[in-house]
């Protein structure tokens, strides 16, 4: 986490005001999402019915708070799968492979 905030990836908050404002979200909206969560964790379920009961400790309730913007990219292991930002993969290989079979 310290190399993400250094490199000026990762940002922290003394409160959900500072966090809100910076990624210019809807405090209202932001403060419901992690009420949301924070009750699946009560009831170690979320409400789309994950399995939170091994969630200890991850709630969002006191400062301060870390946050930084994700965003989808391509993602590849060398010599192996490739997903693109729909998480379709393409198996580079043996695509390569089977345009060598087929000429």
């Amino acid at each position: 986490m310290q190399r993400f905030i250094s490199s000026g990836k990762m940002f922290r908050f003394e409160n959900l005001e500072e966090l809100s404002s910076f990624f210019d979200l809807d405090l209202n909206e932001l403060k419901k999402t992690i009420n949301e969560y924070e009750q699946g964790l009560s009831n170690q379920k979320d409400k789309f019915e994950k399995d939170l009961s091994k969630s200890k400790n991850s709630g969002i309730n006191k400062a301060p708070f870390y946050a930084m913007k994700a965003m989808p990219s391509l993602s590849y292991t060398p010599g192996g799968i490739f997903i693109d930002t729909n998480m379709k993969f393409y198996l580079l290989k043996i695509i390569s492979l089977l345009k060598i079979f087929t000429l």
